[in-house]
């Protein structure tokens, strides 16, 4: 019984540990912190979406980053026609 008890508490650890992790990440993506990075660990579902977050934390980044080059622009050109 003590054994099969350890076996589960391992399984729900294995689970929460890289969930936790995912978490963490996600409310760094979320306060703006598009460099953060979701280490891929744990079972396979759990490290693909991982791996997602951080596509997603990427295009996020790259969005943002052509959004204020193409603001730029506009200002220049903005300010040339006055």
């Amino acid at each position: 019984l003590c054994f099969i008890g350890l076996i589960i508490f391992y399984l729900a650890e294995s689970i929460s540990r890289p969930m936790r992790k995912l978490n963490q990440a996600a409310l760094a993506i979320a306060a703006g912190d598009y460099e953060a990075n979701v280490p891929l660990e744990g079972p396979k579902e759990i490290a693909e979406l991982g791996n997602t977050l951080n596509t997603m934390s990427e295009c996020l980044h790259e969005h943002i980053t052509r959004l204020k080059n193409s603001s730029l622009v506009r200002e220049r050109m903005h300010g040339e026609y006055e």
